[in-house]
């Protein structure tokens, strides 16, 4: 132990000189070189009690006489006064004064460099470096050893172990990084961190190859603070060697730093295999996996599923063609996949791909009772059907079988005259005017018209439901008339016009001049016209036609 007094002091500063400090000299001259003289004038005052912030302990030093003799080690130490009955002051006066005055910072380096163990030293060197931050391997060292040889009191603790954290974060040789983070890991607390040195501490047990225990703080606290470079070196580590399986932490992270643009073989490999999100996210995914030769494992499939049932269609094209080149696909989600694409082609108007009508097609083929198929597919194929310029061979005979089959079941639609360019429609279709209105499956319509020029109010009249949402009325219209119609939903009390138009009877160009009704036409304009001979020529061709209708069909 060292000893001081006032008359030691003056001993000390006459005969200690620096060649004499050795290793013995060196473990206990600091406490007299930091010596202090604390005058106190309260009598009640037997002790100064001196507190470090950084140490873990408090010393204890005798007053006599009202003067205390007590070394102060670190920057801020904090005096507290005890009387004879234990009790301690923050508020007595107090007078203090460096015992030691000459060769006092020469003789400190020199036994810090003799005995760089010396506690009290080390204590104030560590706290120097603690408040300026390490600068060199050093400075490393020196709060090395102050971890390990002080009992430090926890909050001094932490600081020092951040400031370990923040060197290491910054140094350039990462090799020496990763050795290095590894000596205080198990000292570090990870809640206590803030945000910005929890980032550095994953930072530095990823680059030191602690993988798992990198994901168990990510896992815990979240990634904010850490780069995305090295989250992405952790979510490929724990992929391919520590987390074959799903995990919810991992899969957020992965899919994070792909809307990063932050992504590898290993991340886009496992999101596949795992992640379900909006349609629009699964698309992105979808595309860049199939861009970059990525297993798909059953995204294709889960994504058209999905797009079926949300309604978000706008890509279900391009998915379903990936979903095609599976080994191994549904019938029932191929199934369903073309009935929405016929559902939209015939109710929405929405374009579809040849590969759609080619499948329609094959599927009628292949069923020998086609009255039992979906009545959609019959709709969108006979509608495109009528679009083409022509039809040959086996189409046409096939056009005309789902044509038959609807209008057993009551169908008719104003697309059905374009078919009449390629089979047999009846002539009581071709002849009349047609008016559609699409709705939805629910929809409750009111039907207002009037021909012209005979009537000059708007009436009502029936609109019948053809299919799910779809209404058509069918009118008879000589040449010359006009009908004019309004169409109006029923919402509640309210009726709610929807659509309204004109249809003319001019039917010169539409309507084959030899069925019945085109000759009606035709003697109503020669009659008009005056003409007598051609009045007479289609009077005779109505008789006879009529009479042979009647010759070979048996009225019912």
């Amino acid at each position: 132990r060292s000893r001081v007094n006032s008359r030691l002091v003056t001993l000390y500063q006459h005969v200690l000189y620096k060649e004499m400090i050795d290793e013995q000299v060196a473990r206990v001259l600091p406490a007299i070189l930091k010596s202090y003289r604390i005058t106190v004038s309260d009598k009640r005052i037997r002790y100064v009690v001196v507190c470090y912030e950084e140490l873990d302990r408090e010393d204890v030093f005798v007053v006599r006489d009202g003067v205390a003799y007590a070394p102060l080690f670190s920057s801020h130490p904090v005096l507290l006064f005890q009387d004879e009955y234990g009790n301690r002051y923050t508020d007595v006066s107090y007078r203090k004064q460096q015992a030691m005055m000459e060769n006092r910072k020469e003789l400190e380096e020199r036994c810090y460099d003799i005995s760089p163990e010396q506690p009290m030293l080390l204590l104030e060197r560590c706290s120097a470096i603690v408040k300026d931050d390490p600068q060199s391997m050093t400075d490393r060292r020196v709060l090395r050893r102050g971890l390990t040889e002080l009992k430090l009191h926890p909050l001094f603790r932490e600081k020092l172990l951040e400031s370990l954290l923040d060197y290491d974060s910054r140094r350039q040789n990462v090799e020496e990084n990763t050795a290095a983070v590894l000596d205080y890991r198990n000292q570090l607390k990870p809640e206590k961190l803030s945000r910005e040195k929890r980032g550095k501490l994953i930072r530095m047990l990823i680059l030191s190859g602690n993988v798992p225990e990198a994901f168990s703080i990510v896992k815990e606290f979240g990634w904010s603070g850490a780069k995305e470079q090295e989250l992405l070196e952790l979510c490929s580590q724990m992929i391919l060697k520590h987390q074959p399986e799903s995990d919810d932490t991992l899969l957020k992270l992965s899919w994070e730093l792909f809307t990063e643009n932050q992504w590898d073989g290993a991340v886009l490999d496992y999101l596949c295999e795992h992640f379900n999100g909006t349609s629009e996210q699964m698309y992105r995914l979808l595309m860049q996996s199939e861009a970059e030769h990525v297993e798909l494992y059953d995204l294709p499939e889960r994504l058209l599923a999905q797009m079926m049932f949300s309604g978000k269609t706008d890509q279900i094209d391009r998915v379903f063609s990936l979903y095609m080149k599976r080994k191994k696909t549904s019938d029932l989600l191929v199934k369903a996949y073309f009935t929405l694409k016929s559902a939209q082609y015939f109710l929405y108007d929405v374009p579809a791909d040849d590969e759609v009508f080619r499948y329609l097609e094959s599927m009628v083929y292949r069923t020998a009772e086609k009255e039992k198929l979906s009545t959609i597919y019959l709709l969108a194929l006979s509608r495109y059907y009528a679009g083409l310029e022509r039809l040959d061979g086996e189409r046409r005979t096939l056009c005309q079988k789902i044509v038959d089959i609807l209008l057993a079941d009551g169908m008719v639609f104003p697309y059905f005259k374009d078919l009449g360019r390629h089979v047999r429609i009846p002539e009581d279709i071709m002849d009349k005017a047609m008016i559609q209105y699409v709705g939805q499956k629910d929809s409750r319509v009111d039907l207002q018209i009037r021909i012209l020029p005979q009537e000059k109010e708007f009436h009502g009249d029936s609109m019948k439901r053809v299919y799910q949402g779809i209404f058509v009325r069918q009118k008879v219209l000589f040449d010359g008339e006009k009908l004019e119609y309004r169409v109006y939903e029923l919402k509640g009390e309210q009726k709610v016009l929807v659509t309204e138009g004109t249809v003319r009877g001019n039917r010169q160009v539409e309507e084959e001049k030899e069925s019945r009704f085109h000759l009606l036409n035709e003697m109503s304009m020669c009659l008009n016209l005056k003409e007598e001979e051609g009045l007479k020529r289609a009077m005779e061709t109505y008789v006879k036609k009529t009479a042979v209708i009647e010759h070979v069909f048996e009225l019912i």
